[in-house]
């Protein structure tokens, strides 16, 4: 199982998720199971590495600590850099 760095995040819309991108970070979202859903960030390098070689669970550590399932995967026009991710509660 590989660790993401989770940091848990309260803006919300497309200007503030282009924003965070440029820090290096990308916008995700943590539902299912118990609870409702969590914004949360991602390292950009950390998800693209792992998705690139298919791998789908993950333990989310730092500001939420869960374990994850990859749920859906939103990329650029360009279909080359990730966008969004949702994370399913395992």
């Amino acid at each position: 199982m590989t660790n993401l760095d989770a940091k848990l995040r309260t803006e919300k819309g497309s200007a503030e998720c282009g924003r965070l991108r440029q820090t290096g970070r990308i916008p995700a979202v943590v539902y299912g199971g118990q609870g409702g859903s969590v914004d949360v960030s991602l390292c950009a390098k950390q998800i693209s590495l792992a998705v690139s070689k298919g791998l789908a669970n993950f333990e989310l550590q730092g500001e939420l600590n869960e374990k994850v399932t990859l749920k859906a995967v939103q990329y650029d026009p360009f279909g080359t850099r990730v966008l969004h991710v949702d994370l399913l509660r395992a």
